[in-house]
């Protein structure tokens, strides 16, 4: 709050000043701030017109694309000044890949980005260029949760491969300022790597990456009551479809069931054959049909 002081002058020659009284206004500092990330999309198995490698030199040599988008806006009334990102991405289980990450592109204001382990670390040729100034790595951060003895086993239970079971990589980034109306956002790209998943067929997972933000600073002298803060998770769903291809029957099915079904007809006739069945009865001799004469009808005369 801000206290003022009020006080009437006027040329009055008697009592030209009133008494002096106070004022306070109230001053209130708070922004809405808000997360949204995209929408969750699924990555469909077996992946078509793909061949897995043990040695990939690209990106599409991994698996399918997984992109995570976070974004960040200020709804005000108030401006913010410094707040940080956390972003934690699921990417390995015992010693099996999950989400190999590429790169991660940003919208200013956001600077000074750092990883907690090595992006593309095996030198995959990426689709598009990386951004250089983002490829910062820090030492590997601390897992606040406690893993537990997960096994594979537990995970096809839970279904949901999060931090809380699994090694995530973890991307820290600092935002500047940030006025009413303003926006920044984050978009971490990665691959699946499709081998971990391609030997557990047909069981269904998700991939969470999980975002979480914190307001730290606001460019006043008057605090406000709470800083904001939030989360937001974005799922990739694994689903394993059948081929098209696998529904349309075989042409050597066909041909077979054709053939076999000319030489069930061959084996019927036959056996009807055999039995007498195309031969014609014949009447027995002597029968009135054949000893009977039609006689013409008498005519009478006129």
């Amino acid at each position: 709050s801000i206290e003022f002081e009020l006080q009437i002058r006027s040329k009055n020659q008697n009592n030209s000043r009133s008494e002096i009284a106070p004022y306070r206004l109230d001053v209130e500092v708070s922004a809405q701030v808000t997360m949204r990330g995209s929408p969750p999309v699924e990555v469909h198995f077996p992946i078509p017109n793909w061949t897995p490698t043990n040695r990939p030199l690209n990106e599409e040599d991994v698996g399918p694309s997984a992109k995570y988008v976070f974004e960040l806006t200020n709804s005000g009334p108030s401006s913010i000044s410094h707040s940080v990102l956390h972003v934690t991405c699921p990417v390995s289980f015992q010693n099996e890949r999950l989400l190999y990450i590429t790169e991660y592109l940003t919208v200013s204001p956001i600077y000074n980005c750092t990883s907690s382990s090595p992006l593309n670390p095996l030198q995959l040729k990426l689709q598009t260029p990386p951004a250089t100034t983002l490829n910062t790595t820090m030492e590997r951060l601390k897992r606040s949760a406690h893993h537990g003895e997960t096994t594979w086993e537990r995970l096809r239970d839970l279904e949901m491969l999060s931090c809380q079971h699994v090694e995530c990589l973890h991307v820290i980034c600092r935002v500047g300022l940030l006025e009413r109306g303003g926006s920044v956002a984050l978009e971490i790209r990665s691959r699946v790597w499709a081998h971990t998943f391609l030997k557990r067929e047909n069981h269904p997972f998700s991939l969470q990456c999980n975002a979480s933000f914190q307001v730290h600073r606001m460019p006043y002298r008057i605090p406000p009551n709470d800083y904001p803060k939030g989360s937001y998770v974005v799922s990739k769903s694994l689903v394993w479809i059948k081929p098209e291809s696998s529904y349309a029957v075989p042409l050597w099915i066909i041909i077979l069931a054709v053939l076999l079904g000319l030489l069930l007809l061959a084996l019927l006739i036959f056996i009807l054959y055999k039995l007498g069945f195309f031969k014609r009865a014949k009447l027995p001799l002597g029968t009135a049909m054949e000893t009977a004469h039609l006689k013409p009808q008498a005519t009478s005369d006129a």
